[in-house]
């Protein structure tokens, strides 16, 4: 049984609201091993002190805020579910980097909205699943310690090609014109 998401009375006061739900509705499906309630909440600037907080999660509230300066990605949502993933099996590692890892990593690419693996880099959607699974194949099968420094490290590599503005995050991949995108959709296929 999958968790249950509930709505606090001033959520739908987030500009967003409706997407927002309706995106964490879709993301919980994934997160089977996550159960009780989960309370989606719209949050300020003061509410955990950052203005570039986009979205936290608190296990011991089991709620889920979203700040109302943002629209969130479903890379966001997958990374906030990952940390009820986090606290609740204990062979996930605690950490941002880890959590996004195996967040997304069960992610379906259809899902994928962003070209952003939070706490981790900027990728072309269409790898980000891939990126996270190669993680935790790093980490499980090849018993690499380091595996997040190594994944970092081939995710560098394989961006040398993306424009500046990409890996700024002033422009996401989906914003590049037609013909950047198929340069560098050729250029990550000869790295395949």
């Amino acid at each position: 049984m999958t968790a249950d998401i509930l709505i606090s009375k001033t959520f739908y006061e987030h500009p967003f609201a409706d997407e927002i739900e309706c995106k964490v509705r879709q993301a919980i499906v994934f997160f089977p091993e996550l159960t009780g309630d989960i309370t989606l909440v719209r949050f300020g600037h003061s509410k955990i002190g950052s203005k570039w907080a986009v979205a936290y999660a608190d296990y011991a509230k089991k709620e889920i805020g979203f700040n109302v300066k943002w629209n969130i990605s479903m890379q966001t949502i997958f990374h906030e579910l990952g940390h009820f993933l986090q606290r609740s099996i204990k062979e996930i590692p605690s950490g941002e980097q880890a959590c996004s890892i195996y967040a997304l990593a069960r992610m379906p690419e259809e899902l994928v909205d962003d070209c952003v693996i939070p706490y981790i880099g900027c990728v072309p959607e269409s790898k980000i699943p891939y990126y996270c699974q190669l993680g935790l194949k790093l980490r499980n099968e090849n018993k690499e310690r380091r595996y997040i420094k190594k994944l970092v490290e081939i995710i560098k590599i394989d961006s040398e090609s993306f424009p500046e503005r990409v890996k700024t995050g002033e422009v996401k991949f989906k914003e590049l014109s037609n013909e950047e995108y198929r340069k560098f959709q050729l250029e990550l296929n000869e790295t395949d």
